[in-house]
């Protein structure tokens, strides 16, 4: 029947709104975390079509250890924040996406080589399994890393939940959020630590 139709046609846009505010969020916490964490400042957060990003320059980075670190618990910042949210870890694609990243930059780290800092690099799943596999340790060393850049991202969060929802906001309505804005938007949240 008709209302049948519009009622399936509600929950669709529905379920469309609920993901776009689930990736706005994702990229807030991504956001706040990387400027928060010593990373690097991101030049501005956006919505496409597909998803929300978070724009950084590396020529911004501050140094490189701290820079890892930083960089690590950005992108473990959206699954971070499911879990604050759902009190467990969500199965989505952009949090598997993003964990591998941070994977590969762990284990570039524990090898002693920067050059998958870069995040616009895919990760060569096919070396880190070599990797692991040469290496004994090494997976264990990788997964005591990612745990601890998931508790920096968490503690971080749990600080500045307030600017969080309000830097998706603004990326929901505004489809980007600059660097400005993200320092302002930072700047009202009472738990600002730099």
């Amino acid at each position: 029947s008709g209302l049948a139709r519009e009622l399936g046609g509600a929950r669709a846009a529905a379920r469309c709104d609920a993901e776009r505010l689930s990736q706005a969020l994702s990229a807030a916490a991504s956001g706040v975390v990387s400027y928060l964490a010593g990373a690097e400042v991101p030049i501005a957060l956006s919505m496409t079509q597909s998803g929300a990003l978070v724009h950084t320059d590396p020529n911004t980075v501050r140094q490189v250890t701290k820079a890892v670190s930083g960089r690590l618990a950005a992108l473990l910042a959206g699954e971070a924040l499911h879990v604050l949210q759902k009190g467990k870890a969500g199965a989505g694609p952009s949090h598997a996406a993003m964990r591998l990243q941070a994977t590969w930059l762990a284990v570039g780290e524990a090898q002693g080589r920067f050059d998958c800092i870069d995040t616009n690099v895919k990760p060569n799943t096919t070396a880190m399994e070599r990797a692991f596999s040469r290496e004994k340790t090494l997976r264990s060393t990788v997964a005591r890393r990612l745990d601890g850049a998931q508790k920096q991202a968490t503690a971080i969060l749990k600080r500045n939940l307030a600017a969080v929802d309000l830097i998706a906001g603004h990326l929901m309505t505004d489809g980007v959020v600059a660097s400005e804005t993200l320092g302002d938007l930072l700047a009202m949240s009472e738990e600002r630590k730099w």
